[in-house]
């Protein structure tokens, strides 16, 4: 395929230094928690198939190619390839994750997006999905650009910090608040940023 060759296999990103290790380890502490579909982030799971809806009902998917940057264990790449029998591939950070994606027969590679998103050629994918993943990002700007670059569209979702029961927590007890879908402390979490619906706009 077009642009095949410039895209690392996952042998070569694993040889690479290609993450920040402080940030590299705080995601590992938490991966398995994470991705565990009846813990703690069980509401993130679950909005799967409301986020595939989504896509699927504003974007033509047959016959196009997915970009999951962000990727997690591939729960919406899983979904993506199941449902809808696309060409999907992943960039995830974590280590772990990247084992189970393969594990499940997907393919991606280890890598930072904020670093290693050059690989890919100009307009190598349809679409691009970054989802709740650029509030982790030192640099979203840089990030995406090279989204922008990529894919011929870009679809991104984010906490939405906006959403009324947010807000009304953080009037009343003066507090960031902890919620089903963001159950981690201010201080316990991978977001650098908070967002809200307008921001996107």
């Amino acid at each position: 395929m077009e642009g095949e060759n410039n895209i690392l296999s996952f042998e070569e990103s694993m040889k690479k230094e290609n993450t920040d290790k402080d940030e590299l380890e705080k995601f590992e502490a938490i991966a398995k928690e994470w991705w565990d579909t009846q813990g703690k982030f069980k509401p993130l799971h679950d909005i799967n198939p409301i986020r595939m809806g989504y896509i699927s009902e504003r974007v033509e998917l047959k016959g196009k190619r997915v970009l999951d940057v962000g990727c997690g264990d591939g729960s919406l790449m899983s979904l993506l390839n199941e449902e809808k029998h696309i060409e999907v591939r992943g960039l995830e950070l974590n280590q772990e994750n990247v084992q189970e994606c393969i594990h499940k027969g997907l393919p991606v590679i280890q890598g930072n997006a904020e670093t290693e998103l050059h690989q890919f050629p100009d307009k190598s994918f349809d679409y691009v999905v970054l989802s709740q993943t650029l509030q982790a990002f030192y640099e979203p700007e840089k990030v995406l650009r090279n989204l922008l670059r990529i894919g011929k569209s870009v679809v991104i979702s984010i906490p939405n910090f906006g959403y009324w029961k947010v807000r009304t927590k953080l009037l009343f007890f003066g507090k960031m608040p902890v919620t089903k879908t963001l159950p981690n402390t201010w201080y316990n979490t991978c977001l650098l940023y908070t967002s809200d619906a307008a921001d996107e706009e």
